[in-house]
């Protein structure tokens, strides 16, 4: 009989033992489970991140490549522009190679200081070549026609042609065509009339002025 008590006892504490074992076990595995599902969720997390990263990244390379194609199509477009303009410049302004080289790009440069697009100043160095302009003074003379259309009640190929006309007549020197236009505007701000109308009487003038020697 006390076999038998021992035995029972020490059955009791193995299955105890057992039990605590195994509880041991569930509760490690659901821990175990616990961290799976928590490094499962941060991983879905981490990659809805990058998802939504790589979504911005792409719209975001999306409107820098349209605006891109925007910008070279304008780049394009306005160099079109300009050779067509440039090219009626060549045919009135006549000169070598680097002349013409010289005179592009002096004309270029223009619009970093005038309010006018290149068509606008190609257009008035094509009038000045039509005028007798010399090729080395294309550049000044548009210059001061641009000027003259933006500061006075003449357009800048009325200017052109008015000045133009009066400098052959008067014989006045091509490099003082910036002086000239000075005169005009400042005539026009402190008499009470206009520089077209100034311009208008100088021509009628011209003519007998020049016969007189003025």
């Amino acid at each position: 009989m006390a076999d038998n008590r021992v035995v029972k006892v020490t059955l009791r504490a193995q299955i105890a033992e057992y039990k605590k074992g195994m509880q041991e076990a569930a509760q490690a595995t659901e821990t175990a489970a616990q961290k799976s599902r928590r490094e499962l969720q941060e991983l879905e997390d981490q990659l809805q991140e990058v998802e939504e990263a790589s979504q911005m990244v792409g719209r975001a390379l999306l409107v820098a490549g349209t605006a891109m194609v925007g910008a070279t199509a304008m780049a394009v477009k306005a160099a079109a522009e300009w050779e067509s303009a440039w090219a009626g410049v060549t045919k009135t302004v006549d000169g070598t190679d680097a002349q013409l080289s010289t005179l592009e790009q002096g004309l270029r440069d223009l619009t970093g200081v005038l309010p006018a697009s290149h068509e606008e100043i190609a257009a008035v160095a094509e009038a000045a070549g039509q005028l007798g302009i010399e090729t080395e003074s294309v550049t000044s003379f548009t210059k001061t026609m641009i000027d003259l259309g933006e500061t006075t009640n003449l357009s800048s190929d009325q200017a052109a042609t008015s000045l133009a006309r009066f400098m052959n007549i008067m014989g006045t020197s091509q490099s003082e065509v910036s002086r000239l236009g000075s005169a005009l505007v400042g005539l026009g701000n402190n008499y009470a009339t206009t520089e077209a109308e100034i311009m208008e009487m100088s021509m009628r003038l011209a003519g007998a002025g020049r016969q007189i020697g003025l």
